[in-house]
């Protein structure tokens, strides 16, 4: 996993465990979005085929993860609260 942060913005792409005679995404991306569900909606209206519905977490982010009909596997983001890593188990970082 790698993180890319720009601004108030940031990309993160991942490597999955999955191997290529699985069938399954090899890789994924996430996205930052303002408002996740609305996202999901147009996504899923084009095409995408959602595999997690936007579900909130206790690290502050709300996500959904689509995969879209090329076959690459996405997690878009909405950011909904400002939680300390350290009560969800993370470390702070620099």
């Amino acid at each position: 996993r790698c993180q890319l942060t720009c601004g108030e913005g940031a990309l993160v792409v991942a490597q999955s465990s999955a191997t290529p005679s699985s069938g399954a995404p090899s890789h994924s991306v996430m996205v930052r979005v303002d408002d996740a569900d609305r996202h999901r909606a147009h996504a899923e209206q084009h095409g995408a085929r959602i595999v997690n519905p936007p579900t909130d977490y206790p690290y502050g982010e709300r996500q959904y993860t689509a995969v879209d009909p090329g076959g690459h596997l996405w997690t878009f983001s909405q950011t909904i609260a400002d939680v300390d890593p350290r009560d969800w188990g993370g470390e702070p970082g620099a």
